[in-house]
C-alpha cells in the first residue's frame, strides 16, 4: 500500500475520534494542515511560487498607470490614487483606487441621492453626502471634503477627493435598457 494511503487512512482514523468528535474546529485544523501538507509533498515548493505571484500580482497593481488623482483616507493606512473610473448609468460613478505602498485595492462609489461607499480591504464603509456624486455631458466624478463614512459605531473614516473621469469622446454616453 503506498505511503500516501496509508498515511491518509491514518488521518481519517484521527478524525473518526472522539476528541474531534467533541472539538469540530480540531478535525478542521488538522484536515487543513493535512491537506497543505499533502499538497506539499505533491507539488513541492508550491507555497512558495503562489506567494511569488500573488507578490508580483500586488506590485504589478502597485505601479499600474494611474489617474493621477490621490485620495486622502484618514483611518486607512496608504497613499490611496484613483486608477479607473466606472459609470453604469447616469446616476452613478466608481473609482477603484490602488495603495501605492502596498498594492491593495478598493472601490470608492457615490450615487446621485448622496450615498456614498468605500468598500476597501479591511472593511466597507457607507455614509451620505448631498452632492458628492456630479455629473456634466463629458465627465463625471465625486467631490468629498472630509466626509465620514462609518462602517459601524467604532470604525470610521475620513474621506477627501476630487475624482474626474471623462468620458471618450468617440463614446458618447447612452442611456441602457437592462430590464428585458
Amino acid at each position: 500500500m503506498p505511503f500516501k494511503d496509508i498515511f491518509k487512512r491514518q488521518v481519517e482514523d484521527l478524525f473518526n475520534t472522539k476528541s474531534t468528535q467533541r472539538n469540530p474546529s480540531l478535525g478542521d485544523d488538522v484536515r487543513n494542515e493535512f491537506d497543505r501538507v499533502l499538497g506539499d509533498a505533491i507539488d513541492p515548493g508550491r507555497e512558495e511560487r503562489e506567494a511569488a505571484r500573488r507578490a508580483a500580482d500586488l506590485e504589478r497593481t502597485r505601479t499600474q498607470t494611474g489617474l493621477g488623482q490621490m485620495v486622502r483616507i484618514d483611518g486607512l493606512a496608504g497613499d490611496w490614487e484613483a486608477v479607473e473610473m466606472f459609470h453604469f448609468d447616469e446616476t452613478s460613478v466608481s473609482f477603484t483606487l490602488v495603495d501605492r505602498q502596498s498594492g491593495e485595492t478598493a472601490q470608492l462609489s457615490a450615487v446621485d441621492d448622496g450615498t456614498v461607499i468605500l468598500d476597501s480591504p479591511a472593511d466597507q464603509h457607507g455614509g451620505t453626502a448631498p452632492g458628492a456624486f456630479w455629473r456634466t455631458e463629458t465627465a463625471t466624478g465625486i467631490r468629498l471634503d472630509g466626509v465620514e463614512l462609518t462602517a459601524d459605531q467604532t470604525r470610521r473614516v475620513r474621506v477627501t477627493c476630487d475624482l474626474r473621469g471623462d468620458f471618450p469622446p468617440d463614446e458618447p454616453y447612452e442611456e441602457q435598457d437592462y430590464s428585458g
